[in-house]
């Protein structure tokens, strides 16, 4: 199917918001979203029992806006979709979004059937029904109908979200907000009556803002081009599947009417896919984190750290995940001596700066490595809670970061309070950070091991 009007969903000049109201329902929400001054369009509810909701005149019908709309969220009860549905296709609206459950997943494919013959052979689309809605971080298009209050929007960054679950797809806003990453765009699509993956994953692998796409999904419909899609890409694409088990598989069944398989069948597709699959929801974000630098030219790794524990446990995760940490050359040991660091630093792989590491010693010890041409990444490993170390360090590792490009550098701290802020100040610079040394080996050797095969 086309994808060409799906920017309607992001970038409306106009929405219409069917079942706004003056009490507080899904309508009400999704029509103070864009009420908000961030959103540059123009709103208008429709709902027959008013005529004015707030200052904003309401109609009967969109059909009675005198003006074109792009966009019309639709949040009344099933039985009543399929006839706004047809004054929406009447109006020639671009795009819509259904709100509503009640559906196919409840054994009513009879209705989700006629949502389909309804916009057959138009170019109106639809994601839905049984969805949370969609939202554009940079734009503020916001059909969410989960009040802001209550569910934070995270702010602009690289990671596109489509999710099949919208509790599942909700959470992870939130998540998304507490670890300080940013978002692209959020499309929670529900039963998919229309749009589906294959079409989300075709229109962000296009979309400039898009760094990373992020998916959970419980069932592919269209496998084939599902395939080919994802093969051709040229963003990375990290997928979570919900329904791996057997009894898992009948619970996504009647939970969005979707086709499941078993996780074997649907790894093997992954695979074709050339797609990263994660194994929850905690791997899916520390995969996509990891995406905010360039991909590691080869699988050599060296390990900094101001903790010689943490050292260990590094090198355990990477020799299970089949991250190479070869010994330092002796160039580099020589100029690492040269520094004059303590003798109770210990100068190999990890390379442990002990923990009363300063911001001068960690400078110095971080620059000659990352002139080595030995390895293809650092993984950092700095316990910001040590009396030396803060801000100024971590300034001097972005930086450094900035000057190698060619040899990223990811970075483990653990803690919160102080340390949490310190880790948010790298995660702007587009610096990943993980709270474990076992979360960040797991997600560099996904990433590289999808590029480097041997």
């Amino acid at each position: 199917m086309s994808i060409e009007n799906m920017d309607y969903y992001f970038k409306p000049k106009t929405v219409a918001v069917i079942g706004a109201s003056k009490k507080m329902n899904i309508g009400t929400v999704v029509f103070s979203n864009f009420k908000l001054k961030q959103f540059k369009g123009k709103v208008y509810p429709v709902n027959p029992k008013y005529k004015k909701i707030g200052s904003d005149k309401c109609y009967s019908s969109v059909i009675d806006i005198p003006n074109k709309i792009d966009h019309a969220v639709i949040a009344v009860p099933a039985k009543f979709c399929a006839n706004v549905l047809r004054e929406c296709v009447k109006k020639k609206i671009k795009t819509v979004t259904i709100l509503a459950g009640g559906f196919s997943e409840v054994g009513r494919n009879d209705l989700e059937t006629e949502l389909k013959q309804i916009i057959k052979g138009t170019k109106t689309r639809l994601i839905g029904p049984n969805c949370v809605g969609t939202y554009d971080s940079k734009t503020f298009a916001d059909s969410i109908f989960l009040p802001r209050d209550k569910l934070t929007r995270p702010k602009h960054g690289g990671i596109s979200m489509i999710s099949q679950s919208g509790a599942v797809g909700s959470i992870l806003l939130d998540y998304l907000t507490d670890q300080g990453l940013g978002i692209c765009k959020f499309i929670s699509y529900g039963n998919a009556a229309d749009i589906n993956e294959s079409d989300l994953i075709e229109y962000l692998s296009k979309d400039k803002e898009t760094k990373v796409i992020v998916c959970y999904i419980e069932g592919v419909r269209e496998g084939k081009r599902f395939i080919k899609i994802c093969k051709k890409s040229k963003k990375p694409i990290v997928i979570l599947k919900g329904g791996v088990t057997e009894r898992t598989i009948k619970a996504v069944s009647s939970h969005t009417g979707s086709m499941a398989g078993s996780g074997e069948i649907y790894e093997g597709i992954f695979k074709q896919a050339g797609v990263v699959q994660a194994r929850d929801w905690q791997e899916m974000f520390d995969i996509a984190k990891a995406y905010s630098q360039p991909i590691p030219k080869g699988k050599k790794m060296l390990v900094v750290t101001d903790g010689g524990g943490f050292g260990v446990l590094a090198t355990d995760a990477a020799d299970l995940s089949g991250i190479k940490m070869p010994e330092l050359p002796h160039n580099t040991k020589k100029h690492l001596d040269l520094m004059k660091f303590p003798d109770y630093c210990v100068i190999s792989n990890p390379l442990d700066l002990n923990g009363d590491v300063t911001a001068e010693r960690l400078s110095k010890a971080m620059e000659v490595v990352l002139k080595d041409p030995e390895y293809d990444l650092i993984l950092l490993i700095a316990l910001l809670q040590v009396p030396n170390l803060g801000e100024k360090a971590v300034n001097e590792v972005i930086r450094l970061n900035r000057k190698y490009p060619k040899e990223p550098i990811f970075v483990v701290s653990a803690g919160s309070g102080y340390a949490r802020k310190l880790a948010n100040i790298m995660l702007e610079a587009g610096i990943p950070v993980y709270e474990t040394p076992e979360q960040a080996v797991r997600a560099i050797a996904k990433i590289i091991n999808a590029v480097h095969k041997d």
